[in-house]
């Protein structure tokens, strides 16, 4: 009559009499090594603002956006069309039809402030530019790749 065998928990088979060497085993002991490390894993510690970290990973966790909005909420901003919106949104709530309607029907007047235009200068390498920006220009790429072939 064979003799009765016991499933061990990594798996593997083993009688009463082979009990041991099946515990020195290469395979039960590797078994033995990563259920420690499963059991060893950092608990999951949870945050007012909804989100969850681990153990030593606060830091990180506070720059996240979802942290950094709870901590730190934007701003409500009023548009002249009546609607509210967050700040940051304002592209896209430019785009909503309500807004898109009230502007066209309440089209606003801008104020136009006249200013004399600039003066342009043709330097010799063949830009045009502001007077204000003659000096910049002069240290620019295209300026000092000209002055290079000029020479």
């Amino acid at each position: 009559m064979a003799t009765p065998k016991t499933q061990c928990e990594c798996g593997s088979y083993y009688t009463e009499a082979g009990k041991e060497k099946h515990l020195a085993t290469k395979k039960h002991t590797e078994f033995i090594k990563k259920a420690d490390v499963i059991a060893e894993k950092p608990q999951k510690i949870k945050c007012d603002c909804g989100g969850q970290y681990t153990e030593g990973k606060q830091d990180k966790h506070n720059k996240t956006q979802k942290h950094q909005a709870f901590v730190n909420p934007p701003l409500t901003i009023y548009c002249i069309c009546g609607a509210e919106f967050p700040e940051g949104t304002a592209i896209k709530h430019n785009m909503t039809v309500d807004h898109v309607n009230f502007m066209k029907e309440h089209k606003p007047t801008a104020i136009k402030e006249e200013h004399p235009k600039e003066d342009k200068i043709n330097c010799e390498c063949g830009s045009v530019l502001k007077k204000s920006s003659l000096s910049k220009h002069l240290s620019g790429p295209k300026h000092l790749k000209w002055a290079e072939n000029k020479n």
